[in-house]
């Protein structure tokens, strides 16, 4: 006969184990459908987060209030990037946000990991060209990997977004970049482009990256000054060597196709013409003007702009370093053709066909915040 003690015991083990699944998908309650949405990102970052809440009102209206978006934000449901298109495919999680680095592995699609080398953009239009092409290739492979349905593609950042290196160093020569330890998100860029260079280059889980920054495990972090915000990174580095004047990432909306099926023609209808109505949004007017749109869909509480700013008045440095540029500008060059060989493929060679042919139709240099911030020269 079992005693009080051990019931309780038993009890403690299930709360633990069912603790640690992540949640499931969730079902109708009353005339309303109720879909749990995935993303990794906290709800003042662009990248993922900030928008989300715009795109689930807009749901709710065209849907005419039968569907309500639960957006679980820092991957609240418990899901991992691994796993997210399998657990989409399974009708386990109704939607997601897509991202394209992130699930290149799992739907075996290593073209698109196009984006992940820096560098490559002068202007609006280049990217967009470069998109244009891969977008609908994108779309049919998202469809072919089964039980996944596409609702929106964009670019995952404001026109004003653009990317450095946060450190506590004060570098005056390249040899004083040479053996750093930097953190970097994309893995062909630390393949192809940054250790060639002579970096050190490691991943860190993002929420790590402020304590890797405080301990000395790495004596850098590629991001975005938004995401120095975000993660408090100024507080310990003081100076952002900026070099890529676009931040560029294919990202989108997904969902089951279990639970689309699920929901009523009406419902559909509303939920496919809401998620192109916010793809649109995003693109021509969001990404354009991101400071109108911030705190909001454009990121909280400022927009780059506006935190480039802030970070003066903390006593950061924020600065373009173009001798940094020009050589990750030619490394990426030649990493592209690399990866292209080994990895890349057919879709790799056309992407990098259509950035030759944007470059010679669109050369001026149309980055405004990252043109006005103060040049920092660094020597050979």
């Amino acid at each position: 006969m079992r005693t009080g003690k051990g019931y309780w015991g038993l009890l403690v083990l299930l709360l633990i184990v069912f603790s640690a699944q992540p949640v499931l998908a969730a079902s109708k309650q009353g005339n309303v459908y109720h879909w749990n949405y995935h993303t990794a990102y906290d709800k003042t970052y662009f990248n993922g987060g900030s928008h989300l809440q715009s795109w689930a009102d807009r749901v709710w209206e065209e849907t005419k209030h039968q569907l309500k978006i639960n957006i679980f934000y820092n991957a609240g449901l418990g899901y991992k990037g691994s796993e997210v298109m399998s657990s989409l495919r399974g009708g386990m999680l109704d939607s997601a946000e897509f991202s394209a680095t992130l699930y290149a592995s799992e739907a075996k699609q290593p073209w698109w990991l196009f984006n992940d080398f820096y560098h490559q953009f002068d202007n609006w239009e280049q990217l967009k060209a470069i998109d244009n092409v891969a977008f609908p290739m994108m779309w049919k492979d998202i469809e072919n990997y089964g039980g996944v349905k596409p609702l929106a593609l964009f670019a995952c950042c404001p026109k004003d977004a653009f990317q450095g290196i946060w450190m506590n160093r004060k570098i005056e020569k390249w040899s004083d970049f040479r053996g750093t330890k930097i953190r970097i998100f994309f893995s062909m860029a630390r393949k192809y482009v940054f250790d060639p260079l002579g970096f050190q280059t490691l991943f860190l889980p993002g929420p790590e990256t402020y304590q890797g920054l405080k301990t000395g495990l790495i004596d850098g972090a590629i991001q975005t000054p938004a995401a120095g915000l975000a993660g408090k990174y100024y507080e310990i580095a003081k100076y952002f060597y900026a070099f890529q004047p676009i931040t560029s990432s294919w990202w989108g909306l997904l969902c089951s196709q279990k639970a689309f099926d699920g929901l009523p023609k009406d419902v559909q209808d509303g939920l496919v013409r809401a998620s192109k109505a916010h793809e649109q949004f995003l693109e021509s007017e969001v990404w354009q003007d991101q400071c109108k749109f911030s705190p909001g869909p454009g990121g909280s509480p400022y927009c780059e702009r506006d935190i480039v700013g802030f970070f003066k008045k903390q006593g950061n440095v924020i600065a373009r370093v173009p001798l940094l540029s020009q050589k990750l500008r030619e490394q990426t060059t030649i990493g592209l053709k690399q990866w292209i060989a080994a990895e890349g493929g057919p879709r790799g060679q056309q992407l990098m066909d259509a950035l030759e042919k944007a470059r010679q139709a669109s050369t001026k240099i149309d980055v405004p915040v990252f043109s006005s911030l103060e040049e920092w020269k660094v020597t050979e």
